[in-house]
């Protein structure tokens, strides 16, 4: 409460500015067979947020190593094949959030990055493959728990 007896919009105002607070790093954009792409990231990364997960939740460790997904080729394919692998080894540098987001089958954080944004619209995709969760580091999943 504030000196007045109401609640402190100082406080709310921190309360949201921290929750806008994005953090930056890189990673290095590679390419797949099957119209897979990911943008390769340090492992630290995810390893620092599953150690941030509560441990009165369980989970798995992903089996692939740490990314953010550009190119889905089991669910999407490039219309501009021509230009497939035009970034291959570029390092790209992206934002994320220091918030975990955990529903019943992932915990991940968010990402933005306008480069891959680009990127996909280039290859004639939409700007985002998942709809759900945007770009966004896989930190664990909770499958077969």
């Amino acid at each position: 409460m504030g000196c007045n007896g109401r609640a402190s919009s100082t406080l709310a105002f921190r309360t949201i500015l921290y929750n806008k607070i994005m953090f930056t790093s890189i990673g290095q954009l590679t390419y797949h067979d099957g119209w897979r792409s990911v943008l390769d990231i340090d492992e630290g990364l995810a390893e620092y947020y599953r150690n941030q997960i509560p441990r009165t939740i369980a989970f798995n460790k992903p089996f692939y190593n740490s990314h953010i997904t550009v190119v889905r080729g089991k669910y999407e394919t490039p219309i501009n094949k021509d230009i497939w692998g035009k970034y291959e080894g570029d390092i790209i540098e992206f934002k994320y959030d220091h918030s975990l987001r955990i529903d019943e089958t992932y915990i991940w954080i968010k990402v933005e990055c306008k480069r891959l944004e680009s990127i996909r619209l280039e290859l004639g995709l939409n700007n985002c493959y998942d709809r759900f969760k945007g770009f966004h580091i896989t930190v664990a999943n909770r499958k077969n728990i």
